[in-house]
């Protein structure tokens, strides 16, 4: 029983943790693009994390879910239109508030259960960096 115990991956673990190593990765490549170019980097992120759902639900045949998860899309939209003319901390905002519309409107299920952890993690930790660069500056 236990060697069964072993071979089923613990999902909310292995995903936070796998979600906090690409969002280092993924703000130090961010760190070293200047102005525009950053900011494009990082918005480009966010609609991609966004977009992501909207291809789950589609693949579920779930087209009612895919219009729901494109109001997030252009949620995240105003987001990234904000950022890239103003203010880093709209993009900041942005990454921060996407794992709260992932607990709040996905179902459990409805993405790969790894992703759904990895998300939850790596926007975070992403977000938080760019607000503590958006306050230095």
């Amino acid at each position: 029983m236990l060697a069964v115990g072993l071979l089923v991956p613990n999902w909310p673990v292995l995903g936070l943790l796998l979600g906090v190593v690409l969002a280092l990765v993924y703000v130090r490549l961010g760190r070293r693009l200047r102005g525009r170019n950053a900011r494009v980097w990082w918005a480009a992120g966010l609609v991609a994390a966004a977009a992501l759902y909207v291809v789950f639900a589609l693949a579920r045949g779930d087209v009612a879910g895919a219009a729901l998860e494109m109001i997030g899309v252009t949620l995240v939209g105003v987001a990234v239109r904000m950022g890239l003319r103003g203010d880093l901390r709209w993009l900041a905002a942005g990454w921060l508030l996407h794992p709260l519309w992932d607990l709040g409107v996905h179902p459990p299920l409805e993405a790969p259960p790894l992703y759904i952890w990895l998300c939850l993690s790596f926007d975070a930790v992403v977000g938080i960096a760019l607000y503590l660069q958006a306050v230095r500056n």
